[in-house]
């Protein structure tokens, strides 16, 4: 019995010892740990080490001379193995920060240095660990992407559920947006396409399959916090489902051409995949700008592709003729001047009344009537719209200086109420039924998804989840959010929240009384 438990013994420590440090990532874990001053007896630097997965590179800053590996916070033990190529000759090391478990490495961003040398020349990489998925985006062009498309090769680096995977792939990338250009971290639209230059539809993050993405540098934002919860919050608040749903985010870190670029918001564009929707029945306008036009123009219409601020998004498979792809813009148009232009075609008043409570709660200043989408559903007999947000920057105390169009200030600024102007002819109709339905769908929504609590338990992971690469990204972009560095915190968004909540509260009782 004795011979048993001693034999048994020994398997258990061949096993553990082929299995490395549970402490360091597979692929480095045989490498014997060095001293700081071990290290100092090296000579002098002179080349980087090269780590690989599934033979392609790993996320990596020439600058700094540091790979970031992508790691799963949901799980103990570091995923995946990584591949270190070593040269003949040359003997391997590793310098930890500290030994310490993946949760502390990626909280703290510790990990390791890996070096090695022949005696007479040395080669030395750093290693860190991130929480979030990575976009490497390598050019032929030096220069970062331009208003052209420009054909690019991506990696994206991502864990989950035990394990680490890279995927290459060829996009198309050009830069998007019109204020967002006066930035310095600019946003970015990915199109997504196969060797033969066709489409290719791809699913990253755990958002949906698709051929065409949106970079969002959340630069404005000095938490990175506000544009993702104000989509999270109208997920909660949007009770029409699909014809109402808006856009999805997810947290990547960004490099092009070997040098780290920061956080950004990996997003779902809006389209008629998004809503659900026929392209050949139903319609979705963009509303872009302020430039509002009349109920005429949009009658007379003759460009299938936008009139002044509405741009339709499927104007070209629109069966249709053009007078009727701009009819239910022009009753909506109708409808915020408080009259009927066909009877048959309105917006949904439980879409309405959501859309106009979202946008007082998040304080959405930038969307009073641009930054929304319109969805108008195609049904027999009628047609029902729809109104979903867009562009959510500046919500949740965020504020846009228009007298200093390159500095973005966040001074918790609360102003009137209501934001949308839809909403606001319909507070001014005082129609007994549709303020008791505005009435039980606040209580409804403070009974449930907007709780205080609910609210935390939604920020404060989220918060956590980002805090190691949002410190990155500040330092990366030490102007961004604010012109005096970045100080906004979540307990600023929180705060405002609380605020807001405690004020609809107050002005839910009679709504029809209209603020100054």
């Amino acid at each position: 019995m004795k011979v048993f438990f001693l034999t048994l013994f020994l398997l258990l420590s061949l096993h553990d010892t082929a299995q490395g440090d549970a402490r360091i990532i597979a692929g480095l874990d045989h490498l014997p740990v060095i001293t700081q001053e071990e290290a100092a007896a090296f000579p002098a630097p002179s080349g980087t080490v090269a780590l690989t997965l599934d033979s392609l590179s790993l996320p990596y800053d020439t600058e700094s001379n540091t790979y970031f590996i992508p790691q799963s916070d949901k799980t103990q033990l570091f995923d995946g193995e990584i591949s270190l190529t070593e040269k003949e000759n040359y003997t391997y090391y590793l310098l930890p920060d500290a030994l310490c478990d993946k949760a502390e490495a990626l909280q703290y961003s510790r990990g390791y240095t890996v070096y090695g040398t022949d005696g007479v020349s040395t080669d030395m990489s750093t290693v860190l660990f991130t929480n979030l998925p990575s976009l490497q985006i390598t050019l032929s062009a030096e220069n970062l992407p331009g208003e052209e498309d420009e054909l690019c090769s991506i990696v994206y680096c991502e864990a989950a559920n035990g394990m680490l995977a890279a995927r290459q792939y060829t996009a198309e990338i050009n830069l998007r947006g019109n204020t967002s250009k006066i930035f310095p971290k600019q946003s970015y639209r990915l199109q997504f396409v196969d060797s033969f230059g066709g489409n290719k539809h791809v699913s990253l993050a755990g958002l949906r399959t698709d051929d065409d993405w949106i970079l969002n540098p959340m630069y404005t934002d000095s938490t990175k916090l506000r544009e993702p919860v104000a989509y999270a919050l109208w997920d909660l608040m949007n009770s029409s489902g699909a014809a109402a749903q808006s856009s999805r985010i997810r947290y990547v870190e960004v490099f092009f051409n070997g040098s780290y670029h920061g956080l950004y918001g990996l997003q779902e564009r809006v389209d008629m995949k998004q809503v659900d929707g026929s392209k050949k029945a139903d319609i979705l306008y963009k509303v872009r700008t302020n430039d509002r036009p009349t109920v005429e123009e949009l009658l007379q219409a003759t460009d299938r592709i936008s009139v002044k601020a509405f741009e339709v998004e499927n104007g070209d498979d629109f069966r249709g003729d053009t007078a009727a792809l701009y009819r239910p813009a022009a009753a909506y148009m109708a409808a915020i001047d408080g009259k009927t232009l066909d009877e048959n075609i309105f917006v949904s008043s439980a879409n309405a009344i959501d859309y106009g409570l979202f946008v007082m709660l998040t304080q959405a200043h930038d969307s009073h009537f641009k930054n929304q989408f319109l969805n108008a559903v195609s049904l027999p007999g009628q047609t029902i719209m729809y109104k979903l947000p867009w562009d959510l920057n500046y919500t949740l105390g965020d504020v846009y200086r228009k007298d200093y169009p390159q500095i973005n200030h966040t001074d918790y600024y609360i102003g009137k109420l209501t934001f949308d102007g839809y909403f606001e002819t319909l507070l001014k109709e005082k129609n007994p039924a549709f303020i008791l339905a505005l009435q039980t769908r606040w209580q409804e929504l403070r009974r449930t998804v907007l709780t205080e609590e609910n609210l935390q338990q939604m920020l404060l992971p989220l918060n956590d989840h980002i805090s190691a690469a949002r410190a990155r990204d500040h330092v990366r972009w030490p102007e961004s959010g604010r012109s005096e560095g970045n100080t906004g915190s979540h307990e600023e968004i929180l705060d405002f929240l609380s605020v807001m909540l405690a004020r609809i509260d107050q002005w839910i009782i009679d709504p029809t009384v209209q603020e100054e």
